[in-house]
């Protein structure tokens, strides 16, 4: 399902949609003019194009790995930057640090992360982003969103 609150970070207002339909939450915050949002990419890189995945490995804030896309699929990245707790939900970018997908899981065995990482990919949220933000704009009813994404899903 999914819930909108209204909450306080850095001590500025903003209002969180948090949907756990697709395991992701939209913050919408005022920012300072010189703080530059991510931007979803146009595109997608090929086989063994470098890839980021940001995130807080382990609790460590504002971490940041690299790593080559192994397979694209059409909803998911399979890539080998290192993802380990803290790191879903964070973004998933491309060599020129555009959005391309959200972090999302990880391959594991007994010893954690083995060497793959999903992502879902960053065209698919990029409609529930949309979507989203017109929820939390003009208070639209959340499950009328709701019935809408599984419609169009």
């Amino acid at each position: 399902m999914g819930h909108l609150y209204d909450v306080t970070m850095g001590g500025r207002p903003c209002q969180v949609l948090s949907l756990s339909v697709y395991d992701v939450a939209v913050f919408a915050v005022k920012t300072d003019p010189d703080i530059k949002p991510f931007k979803f990419a146009t595109s997608f890189p090929g086989l063994l194009g470098k890839v980021y995945s940001c995130g807080w490995h382990f609790g460590y804030e504002q971490t940041f790995s690299m790593g080559y896309v192994s397979k694209l699929y059409d909803e998911a990245i399979i890539h080998t930057t290192p993802m380990n707790q803290g790191c879903s939900g964070g973004p998933t970018l491309d060599a020129s640090f555009n959005i391309i997908g959200v972090n999302s899981a990880i391959l594991t065995g007994y010893n954690g992360w083995n060497g793959v990482s999903y992502s879902v990919k960053g065209d698919i949220l990029q409609g529930v982003y949309k979507d989203a933000l017109q929820v939390i704009k003009q208070k639209e009813d959340l499950q009328k969103f709701l019935d809408r994404r599984r419609k169009s899903a």
